[in-house]
């Protein structure tokens, strides 16, 4: 089964906004002159960094403004003040793990900046950090401002502010800085985390009587053919997993008549299909049912086929079978609430035209019989990934990194479509080949005739 990413947690900066570390933690500083933690401790010896952003209202001079170190920025840098201006010579700056205040708040910010955004190194001492604002009038302060902890790649694990779309533990921006995540973008996103998708059919089963007009095609070989084949799904045994109640297609134990081999066939429309091509579909039974059910999904490579052969056991051009659910027709072996099954196609090489089939396969069924009783299938999708040859890096990746070529510029990698480059010849490679030629009788050298192109003989 495929396990397909997904990125959550909150919106993403484009690269890392700290190179070789990612955010551990947010602080939002007060400006009363209390002091708050860190909720976690910076491991001893390890080296962080510490970033400061943002503006709040000071009061004092100029546009009473401050941020993390500097005040006043209503004419830089000759406006800007740093420190009290009521003779305490008070550092007017947050401070970390420096609760007196005095003329110098540790640590010391660096440079004014016109972004308000400051990053200094940080030795961890195995606790939290402590944090505050220093200030000589507290009252008339307003806002907040930020301290963001950035851990090393070196020893990041995830946490509560990581993006990890694998998963793997190590957050995405780590993956592509330590370069274990190709990111070809770039953007510190892994790769593997956002190679396009193409939906190529997407079916909810709404009115099933649309489906032979959507390329879909039904066919029951079931012996003997019962009193029912693929139908509108039934609201009195379950509802759809999603739409209107009765939007999924169902099978039944009447698909075949007493001491029977139900054989029914619900075959895609005709699509081009990949090694990167994905089936993903829902399907259910009924809770607690005695009468087992058996699913088979297969494939057909021979294009707008719709070969299952003309008996009960026989599968006509449907050789590949993907999956089957309840092979051995257990009891409760069928699913009994709506589950996702995700198939990928494997092993089908070259691009190909065919189809997908699914088929209610029940051996020793019908009215009067131990086996089948009632399935559902709802929300179909095909999809292909712009990843053609699976190595999970976009195709588009692979060829502008040369690591993959595109001798016919169709923006597909050559090795997904069994095109081969020809070697470069020399010249006397070229000539050697000419010589063999001649000497064979290949290649027979006469004067062009009259009214001829060069090359073309009368």
């Amino acid at each position: 089964m495929i396990l397909t990413c997904s990125i959550t947690g909150g919106p993403r900066s484009l690269g890392q906004e700290v190179p070789g570390f990612t955010l551990r933690e947010r602080i939002i500083v007060p400006l009363n002159g209390s002091t708050v933690a860190s909720t976690s401790a910076l491991a001893l010896g390890v080296t962080y960094k510490l970033k400061a952003s943002g503006t709040f209202h000071l009061g004092g001079p100029g546009d009473g403004l401050g941020d993390a170190e500097y005040g006043d920025f209503s004419n830089p840098p000759t406006s800007l003040i740093d420190g009290c201006m009521d003779g305490t010579g008070i550092d007017l700056a947050i401070g970390i793990n420096d609760g007196t205040i005095d003329s110098e708040t540790l640590p010391d910010w660096g440079p004014y900046d016109p972004s308000h955004v400051y990053i200094v190194s940080f030795v961890g001492t195995g606790f939290p950090i402590s944090v505050n604002y220093h200030d000589c009038f507290y009252a008339d302060n307003s806002g907040s401002l930020t301290v963001e902890v950035f851990e090393p790649c070196e020893t990041a694990t995830t946490g509560a502010l990581s993006i990890d779309c694998q998963p793997n533990g190590i957050p995405d921006d780590c993956d592509t800085y330590l370069a274990t995540s190709e990111d070809c973008q770039p953007n510190a996103i892994p790769d593997e985390c956002e190679v396009p998708v193409v939906n190529l059919l997407t079916e909810g089963f709404a009115s099933i009587n649309a489906l032979t007009t959507a390329g879909w095609v039904r066919i029951n070989r079931s012996a003997p053919v019962g009193t029912t084949a693929w139908f509108q799904g039934n609201t009195s045994v379950f509802f759809a997993q999603s739409g209107v109640s009765n939007s999924y297609i169902a099978a039944n134990y009447q698909n075949c008549g007493i001491h029977g081999t139900i054989s029914n066939w619900l075959l895609t429309p005709q699509m081009e299909l990949t090694e990167s091509t994905t089936l993903t579909f829902y399907t259910r039974g009924i809770i607690g049912s005695t009468f087992p059910d058996r699913l088979e999904v297969r494939a057909s490579l021979s294009g707008s086929s719709a070969d299952v052969g003309s008996t009960a056991t026989s599968v006509g051009d449907f050789t590949r079978l993907l999956l089957t659910i309840n092979p051995n027709l257990e009891q409760g072996g069928y699913p009994q609430a709506w589950t996702q099954y995700q198939i990928p196609l494997d092993g089908i090489g070259s691009p190909v035209n065919g189809r997908l089939a699914f088929r209610y396969f029940v051996t020793n069924a019908g009215p009067d019989d131990p086996n089948s009783d009632y399935i559902g299938i709802d929300t179909v999708n095909v999809s292909r990934s712009q990843d053609c040859n699976v190595n999970a890096v976009p195709d588009a990746c692979d060829l502008s990194g040369g690591s993959s070529t595109d001798v016919n510029a169709n923006g597909i990698p050559d090795e997904c479509e069994n095109i081969q480059q020809i070697p470069a010849m020399s010249q006397w490679g070229f000539a050697c080949m000419i010589c063999l030629m001649l000497c064979a009788g290949t290649i027979v050298l006469r004067r062009a005739s009259p009214n001829t192109a060069h090359g073309v003989t009368a």
